[in-house]
């Protein structure tokens, strides 16, 4: 009976497992996806986007651009080569630093490790100096601090970095 159950219980586990590995998958198949039609459904030709600042453009150049990328082939051909090359771990070249993705991605791994860990320990800090603040004593800074948080938490993530950007990185 007890040996039954256990491995009932072990079917049932493995099954969530890759359950929830297929979700993942599939996540991440229309998250690729849609990265790639999105940035194919942008007005204007990927080539032309890819040679701004040059002026002497041949056509020569423009289609040795287009085949280097691909842009010559037909959409079905580029999404199918685009996710094979993802299957792989290829991420492609950066077209603004002309070098491998994976190598600027593991360039910027550190600086985002630590500005996670600060911000992390900045909240933590934060919490401890307000909670006792607003633990049932005085309603206006209750108030004020419930004011601020629904402000925080209602403001878009993009424009609160734009904010904070312009506060701390730009000289005035």
């Amino acid at each position: 009976g007890v040996q039954r159950r256990s491995g009932a219980h072990a079917w049932r586990l493995g099954r969530y497992i890759l359950g929830r590995i297929g979700d993942a998958l599939l996540v991440l198949w229309a998250a690729a996806t849609l990265a790639f039609f999105t940035l194919r459904l942008v007005p204007g030709d990927p080539v032309d986007q890819l040679l701004v600042g040059i002026y002497d453009v041949t056509p020569e150049i423009r289609a040795q651009v287009a085949e280097h990328y691909g842009f010559d082939q037909p959409l079905i051909v580029q999404y199918v080569l685009f996710i094979g090359r993802l299957l792989t771990g290829d991420l492609g070249t950066s077209y603004q630093r002309q070098s491998q993705v994976t190598d600027v991605l593991a360039a910027e791994m550190w600086p985002t490790i630590q500005l996670t860990v600060l911000a992390l320990a900045l909240a933590l800090a934060i919490v401890l100096l307000v909670a006792p603040l607003t633990a049932g004593r005085n309603r206006v800074v209750r108030g004020a601090v419930q004011g601020i948080e629904l402000l925080a938490l209602s403001m878009p993530s993009f424009w609160l970095g734009i904010l904070l950007m312009t506060a701390f990185a730009f000289a005035i």
